[in-house]
């Protein structure tokens, strides 16, 4: 991989996307999904989309997390990795670095870097990796949460940028590459990426043959084939599908989404 597209995508501090890294990553195809892309996302969770995040866990060979011990030698191993934040993202304030998945960490670098561009502000992390044993009362028996592939972002004060937020969201949501729920209590966005869509994406969009990933990720769709889109058992994934909008984004959930869908 080029090296200076490393340093953009990589783990570490590095200034706001400006201007001039706006046309370079469009200059190799580094593009955000559009919000025309959202067609049938919604910010409502659901019991099927619980299934859905975890069946995509288990199809790629993921762990869950049973304790704070596992999580200390999937940290040793590479499985996960720390979320140390930069210029862009970061834990809420006083909180240690959280830990997640690498797939998880490259996803919310470029999305941060993207939030801040557009919005002047910096992307919250509430939540991230927990272990079961350290699991909410309300959360639901079938989160994704000790895998290391969801996380939890604040909810801004300011309209625009959560506009802009749930739209690129719903946008990847309806590619197949994760799902978002607004909950209300507490009041955040609960995502869940699909690390083989996303992936295989994020290679599609940038071109290159490979993106780095957890050691322990197993991904069975051989070299060269699209990943299954998680919406629909045997669709293929289409990264460049666009569809129409059904909902305005900006809009609250039914009844402020499912509770304990974490």
């Amino acid at each position: 991989m080029d090296a200076g597209l490393v340093e953009l995508i990589s783990a570490g501090r590095r200034r706001p996307l400006r201007k001039p890294h706006l046309v370079l990553l469009a200059s190799i195809g580094l593009t955000w999904p559009t919000p025309a892309a959202a067609a049938q996302a919604t910010l409502a969770g659901s019991p099927e989309s619980m299934v859905r995040q975890n069946q995509v866990a288990r199809e790629h060979g993921l762990p869950f997390v049973s304790s704070r011990s596992e999580l200390r030698e999937l940290l040793a191993t590479g499985s996960l990795v720390q979320l140390e934040g930069n210029e862009d993202y970061g834990p809420r304030e006083g909180r240690s670095p959280l830990p997640a998945r690498p797939e998880l960490k490259l996803f919310l670098e470029r999305l941060a870097a993207g939030y801040r561009e557009a919005t002047g502000e910096k992307l919250v992390v509430t939540s991230a990796t927990r272990s079961a044993d350290r699991q909410p009362r309300n959360s639901h028996p079938l989160s994704v949460h000790p895998v290391g592939i969801a996380v939890d972002l604040r909810v801004s004060r300011k309209a625009a940028s959560r506009r802009w937020l749930e739209e690129t969201l719903l946008s990847m949501e309806g590619q197949g590459l994760l799902d978002v729920t607004r909950e209300r209590r507490p009041p955040h966005y609960h995502v869940a990426l699909f690390p083989g869509p996303y992936l295989q994406w994020l290679e599609s969009a940038i071109a290159v043959p490979s993106i780095p990933q957890g050691p322990d990720l197993h991904l069975e769709t051989a070299p060269g084939t699209r990943h299954r889109d998680p919406r629909e058992p045997g669709r293929p994934l289409q990264p460049d599908a666009t569809h129409e909008v059904s909902r305005n984004p900006t809009d609250p959930p039914a009844r402020g989404g499912a509770p304990g869908t974490n």
